[in-house]
């Protein structure tokens, strides 16, 4: 549009100007022009010219009879006041939105830039090649397994200082990394034990979520009792489970690896403020695996929802974290019992014979092999067996009433402020390992982190 204001132009701003006031920033969208430019506009202009003599008849008319003290009528008086309402309104109504709009700029500015910084940190790790690695040879009658790693609870930024919890516990960042080096370290001496016996070449990993304890404004006293931001949290995080996953590698040819979300870790002060996925858990998983995208056998599986399914051996593992089951003062056995009917019920509900047997024709399974097609049909129509959570920070399996089992896992915690002083416990800091065969679990550890 020209510089150059024309007299319908003119006109068009007088007349907003008795309906607004000065408001330049938000005439200045209906103008196509900038604020400034309005107002210089105004300021310039001779509007005692004939010009604008109509427009600002009723101005006149009004100023004339406050110069000569002739009160107005009272439909006048009310007129003027109904205009200058309306235009208030309006005014603030526009400020409101405007605001609101700012808010949001913001909003998504900050994610943004807090994406921008992490995508930025990230390199692709080169591949890790591992030559000569000693594989026992095997009996013929010894079936082959897959271990089972269940990693949760890692709370990275906590600082759980000894003097204020009568010596109990005792937790910070480096704590944590030797925790997840002792971790580690045992699983592969473990699975050398059990590979004396069995072939045990693939390592499924499950991440139940609260991988790190997140902003000061995520969970009970959060804010009194985090020793980094989150952003450091969140590097921290990655930096110790690249070097564990590197680590496994050199034992096992194939990890497999599935992930769910924690309540620590969510982006907002509450439940339901960001949808479930929104998540720092969910950020650590995804850069987690762009960094591992060149190593070969390393496999994810990160869900946007809060559950997930893994299938081992031919058997199945739900995987949630464990904050959606009510609880109070201690391990919830009756509502883990309920959650794992609710999930079981909900899964063999989602299933029929038709999506059977497309999955049957992509699986390649050949339709004279009646052993085979039964074990796929029956290993499709169940829901799970286990059902595996975190989120209690204590260690434990119980039978559930429809013949499954829910697997608990444990923290890298043990004793913190919260369980000390508002449930008087502290438990040993552990996470599970296991091994599974086409029939069952093969073998259990509880793997304690201290020292």
């Amino acid at each position: 549009m020209s510089k150059t204001w024309s007299v319908d132009e003119k006109r068009k701003l007088l007349k907003s100007y008795k309906k607004c006031g000065p408001a330049w920033s938000l005439l200045a969208k209906e103008f196509g022009r900038t604020a400034m430019s309005l107002k210089k506009c105004f300021l310039r202009t001779d509007w005692k010219n004939e010009k604008f003599e109509n427009e600002s008849k009723k101005i006149k008319r009004v100023v004339g009879k406050l110069e000569e003290k002739t009160p107005l009528t009272e439909v006048e008086v009310q007129d003027e006041i109904s205009s200058m309402l309306e235009a208030r309104k309006e005014k603030i109504v526009q400020l409101h939105e405007v605001r609101k709009m700012n808010e949001g700029i913001d909003k998504l500015a900050q994610q943004e830039l807090i994406i921008d910084k992490i995508v930025g940190s990230i390199t692709k790790i080169p591949e890790f090649k591992v030559e000569n690695i000693k594989r026992p040879t095997y009996p013929k009658e010894n079936s082959p397994q897959e271990s089972f790693l269940v990693i949760s609870d890692c709370h990275v930024g906590l600082a759980v200082i000894p003097e204020e919890v009568g010596g109990i516990g005792n937790y910070n960042l480096g704590i944590f990394q030797q925790r997840m080096k002792k971790l580690t370290n045992t699983v592969c001496r473990i699975t050398d034990l059990h590979r004396t016996t069995h072939q045990i070449d693939t390592l499924n990993i499950a991440m139940l979520g609260d991988i790190v304890h997140g902003s000061n404004d995520a969970g009970k006293w959060g804010f009194l009792h985090t020793e980094q931001n989150i952003m450091d949290q969140v590097f921290s995080s990655m930096s110790a489970l690249t070097e564990a996953i590197l680590t496994l590698k050199t034992v096992y040819p194939k990890i497999n690896i599935y992930c769910v979300g924690g309540n620590h870790a969510r982006i907002g002060s509450r439940r339901g403020i960001e949808k479930e996925f929104v998540n720092w858990d969910y950020l650590i998983y995804t850069f987690l695996k762009s960094s591992l995208a060149l190593q070969k056998g390393i496999n994810f599986s990160i869900p946007r929802s809060n559950f997930n399914v893994a299938e081992v051996m031919g058997q199945k593992f739900l995987l949630v974290h464990g904050s959606n089951i009510k609880s109070w003062n201690g391990i919830p056995w009756y509502g883990l019992n309920r959650m794992e009917a609710r999930y079981k019920n909900m899964l063999d509900n989602g299933k029929n014979v038709d999506k059977m047997w497309e999955a049957f024709d992509k699986s390649g399974i050949d339709k004279s092999d009646t052993k085979k097609s039964a074990e796929f049909a029956f290993n499709y129509m169940k829901a799970f067996q286990y059902m595996i959570c975190g989120h209690f920070h204590s260690g434990g399996e119980i039978e559930t009433a429809s013949g499954g089992r829910i697997i608990l896992n444990s923290s890298f915690v043990g004793g913190d402020d919260y369980s000390i002083s508002d449930l008087v416990l502290s438990n040993v800091p552990s996470q599970k390992f296991f091994g599974v065969n086409k029939n069952r679990k093969t073998f259990s550890y509880d793997i304690e982190l201290m020292d």
